[in-house]
């Protein structure tokens, strides 16, 4: 079960965004990934890491890249991976995960 509590949840939430921020500073493509016209490849990348992250946890998800996981859990935690994919893909620093 998910903690619930405000000061319990943020602790996990940070922890998420710290792993996505980790993993794409290793990644060396930023292009898209050719399945649609607007996801890239540190879409699903930031995506992986955030939804497995957020499942340990105990919560369900909904993710802008993947979709709605778990949505039978108390808690469902709402994502955008990468906030900003463009930008991120020109290299521009105006980009952020939102959880």
């Amino acid at each position: 079960m998910p903690p619930t509590a405000a000061d319990a949840v943020l602790p996990v939430l940070h922890e998420v965004v710290t792993a996505i921020r980790r993993e794409l500073d290793g990644l060396d493509d930023w292009g898209l990934v050719g399945t649609s016209d607007a996801q890239y490849r540190h879409d699903l990348v930031a995506d992986r890491v955030g939804v497995d992250l957020l499942d340990a946890a105990g919560f369900g998800i909904l993710s802008e890249e993947s979709g709605l996981h778990r949505p039978e859990r108390d808690v469902v935690v709402v994502i955008d991976p990468v906030d900003g994919s463009t930008n991120a893909s020109r290299g521009l620093p105006w980009y952020a995960t939102s959880v």
